[in-house]
């Protein structure tokens, strides 16, 4: 090694570790061993075992990978022949302008936004380098947060000390770095160009009058400061002049062609055109100009005219022609207005024809059914009195899901998002589908799956959340009741279901293992009026069961337990009646297109502990307030739905930033009321509501519109 304790270097931070504590390695590029700075030999810093790099122990936390320091190096303790840290410097930011002098550098930078580097961003101070290995500064600017501005009318920059030929300048891959050893060799006045030369004006006057010459007028301020430049040529105080003699000739050069010089030329200019010598020659001259502009104008008017004349007739004729074919068209329709008058006269006499003879029909299959029952009824009573069997009581189920033990808990919101992550990779999923699932759970509301991965996406998220607790109860199309959903045929209460005590079942399993998922299978094939809603707007969550049921339920109320969590999939298909509009307060409707080819891979179970109350958002209650105004012309939102556009989007904004928050609700919650109450003709005009209170750009319109057909196909 031949490099000695002392030595300063400028190099960049090759690594960083914090195994036991923060050390770092630093790569030399320049060095100084005190006859200046030089490009360093790797050669010098190699050790025995090959490495060129200096060791730092306990760098500063801002010290990362790539950082250029300036250091004073020392031996290593810890290595005999190793180099180490043993004091650091401070390096400034340079702005690269070597191609420019210093006042075009300036004009070029000035009062514009330039993007600050982390240097700046820690307080570096700022120099420039300029044409002829020009350094100046430091230069003041101010920092707006990720951009800095040196501003044109800042006093600081009236004295800008320079540095000729220094050499502590130093290059890196597309950055500069200085850390200046010398004097200034003087200083420049960077203001605008206004400013440098009102005041080498000042100064100029002030040299005349101190070397007792007469002031010249204002025509004769470049030779005024022409001659006081020169004056400054000799004397005392050598900064001072250098620095005044270089301010007078940047603005002699400002001078031959200055836009304020060529301002003042206007007001010379006026006082020439008044002077009584040539003022009658302006006036005269300006009375020829006038008459030849009247001139042409009034040719130019009248040859206007006469093709504006022309045009004129055109249209006349055109309008003519037109009234012609107007007269022609209304005929042809009332003689077509006529035509379809007969034929509706026409049509109406052989519907009513087809009517009587339908009625005729009708009545002769009424006269043959009565008949038939009549028929039916005396062979009852005569038969069997014992025709209508005896109710049966429940079958009582013991187990009604899977239960996996000793499943993995989840505590964290943000861990449960990297399992939902997870378990939708590996089942082929859509992650962004098991995070709506997830916070209609959380806001409570029943999420309803549509498309062709809907039970898939369930099954998935029950398995991440419920440690695969999970019961499906198929829906049929004669529900009339929630007693249905206990097994019980609520149009004939002497057969049951096939899922007979499969809810109680599932109910009594969730009390006693934790929150499981029951998924309702088709829940849109029977009327939700019926079977559904009356049992959501329970306020404790039970169903009523009529006192005919009661020996076979065995119970007048049944109180579903809190962790038993509800969720549906709704299917394309002929339904017993449409969608009730009345559902959205208590549902969401989530799309979960067709899961990805290839073989899904085992997630394991885990289980979420759960979570406290889904806390309120600031940003989520701006968004829904919006709505009314959104919607004034076109929907009348109800109260409930925007309650529940409320709690979803605040059971997101956990797992998902805010950004998208307002698309989530509009496809899960505002698309699905729309296309269950909006009609047809209307539904349009309410999606272009719906977009620009979600900010969507054409593509995500695009998906609204198919999101909402697809949903009045499904529910209506």
């Amino acid at each position: 090694m031949g490099v000695a304790a002392g030595t300063r270097v400028v190099g960049k931070v090759a690594w960083v570790s914090t195994k036991s504590f923060r050390f770092a390695g630093i790569t030399p590029v320049y060095n100084d061993f005190g006859e200046g700075w030089e490009t360093a030999d790797p050669e010098h810093y190699r050790d025995r075992e090959g490495r060129e790099q200096i060791f730092w122990r306990e760098p500063g936390p801002d010290i990362t990978v790539g950082s250029v320091v300036l250091v004073t190096i020392g031996e290593n303790p810890l290595r005999e022949d190793g180099l180490a840290v043993q004091s650091t410097g401070r390096l400034h930011t340079v702005l690269d302008h070597h191609k420019h002098r210093y006042d075009a550098t300036i004009d070029r930078i000035a009062n514009r936004k330039i993007s600050a580097t982390t240097e700046i961003l820690a307080g570096s101070d700022l120099y420039i380098w300029c044409r002829d290995d020009t350094l100046i500064g430091p230069i003041g600017y101010k920092l707006d947060e990720k951009y800095f501005t040196v501003a044109a009318d800042d006093q600081r920059l009236s004295r800008v000390p320079i540095r000729k030929d220094e050499n502590a300048v130093f290059r890196f891959p597309g950055r500069i770095y200085c850390a200046p050893e010398t004097l200034p060799t003087g200083y420049l006045d960077c203001r605008p160009d206004v400013a440098v030369v009102r005041t080498a004006i000042r100064d100029a006057v002030e040299i005349a009058e101190a070397r007792t010459n007469d002031v010249p007028d204002f025509l004769q301020t470049r030779a005024l400061m022409q001659h006081a430049a020169n004056a400054l040529r000799v004397g005392e105080d050598l900064d001072d002049r250098k620095f005044r003699f270089e301010r007078m000739a940047r603005a002699i050069k400002i001078i031959q062609d200055s836009n304020d010089i060529r301002e003042e030329a206007e007001e010379l200019a006026t006082l020439v055109l008044n002077h009584p010598s040539i003022r009658d020659g302006v006036e005269e001259h300006r009375r020829r100009i006038q008459a030849e502009i009247a001139r042409t104008a009034r040719e130019t008017v009248e040859a206007e005219l006469k093709h504006e004349t022309a045009q004129l007739e055109r249209i006349r004729r055109e309008v003519a022609e037109l009234e012609r074919q107007h007269a022609d068209a209304f005929a042809s329709l009332e003689q077509t207005r006529q035509q379809t008058a007969d034929a509706e006269a026409a049509v109406d006499t052989q519907l009513a024809s087809l009517e009587s003879s339908i009625v005729e029909r009708i009545a002769d299959a009424v006269d043959n059914a009565s008949d038939l029952l009549s028929d039916s009824v005396i062979f009852r009573a005569l038969g069997n009195s014992k025709s209508t069997p005896r109710p049966e009581a429940f079958v009582r189920t013991n187990v009604s899901f899977a239960t996996t033990e000793n499943a993995p808990t989840v505590q964290k919101a943000v861990d449960f998002d990297t399992v939902l992550y997870r378990t939708a990779a590996d089942q082929n999923l859509s992650h962004s589908a098991l995070r709506r699932i997830h916070a209609a759970v959380r806001a409570g509301l029943i999420p309803i799956a549509t498309g062709n991965g809907s039970s898939a996406a369930l099954n998935a998220y029950a398995n991440a959340a419920f440690a695969a607790r999970i019961a499906e109860l198929p829906v049929a199309h004669d529900f009339l009741s929630p007693v249905d959903l206990l097994g019980v045929r609520a149009s004939d209460t002497t057969t049951r279901r096939a899922h007979s005590d499969l809810l109680l079942a599932a109910n009594r399993e969730a009390e006693k293992n934790g929150p499981s998922l029951l998924i309702l299978e088709s829940a849109n094939q029977a009327p939700t009026e019926s079977f559904l809603l009356p049992w959501l707007r329970s306020h404790d969550r039970s169903i009523a069961v009529p006192p005919t049921l009661q020996d076979i339920v065995g119970s007048r109320r049944v109180q579903i337990h809190e962790n038993l969590r509800i969720a549906a999939t709704a299917v394309s298909g002929t339904t017993t009646a449409p969608l009730s509009p009345d559902i959205w307060g208590f549902c969401v409707a989530i799309d979960v297109p067709q899961p990805r080819p290839g073989s899904p891979k085992i997630s394991e179970p885990t289980q979420l502990v759960p979570d406290a109350p889904v806390p309120t958002s600031d940003h989520v209650a701006r968004l829904v307030d919006d709505l009314d105004d959104a919607f004034d012309e076109c929907w009348m939102i109800d109260n409930a739905i925007d309650d529940a556009a409320r709690r979803f989007g605040e059971a997101l904004h956990q797992v998902v930033h805010a950004d998208s928050i307002a698309y989530a609700i509009a496809e899960c919650v505002l698309v699905p009321a729309l296309a269950t109450s909006v009609p047809a003709a209307g539904l349009n005009d309410a999606l272009d509501a719906v977009g620009m209170w979600c900010g969507a750009d054409s593509t995500q319109m695009r998906g609204i519109r198919r999101l909402a057909h697809r949903l009045q196909r499904t529910f209506t």
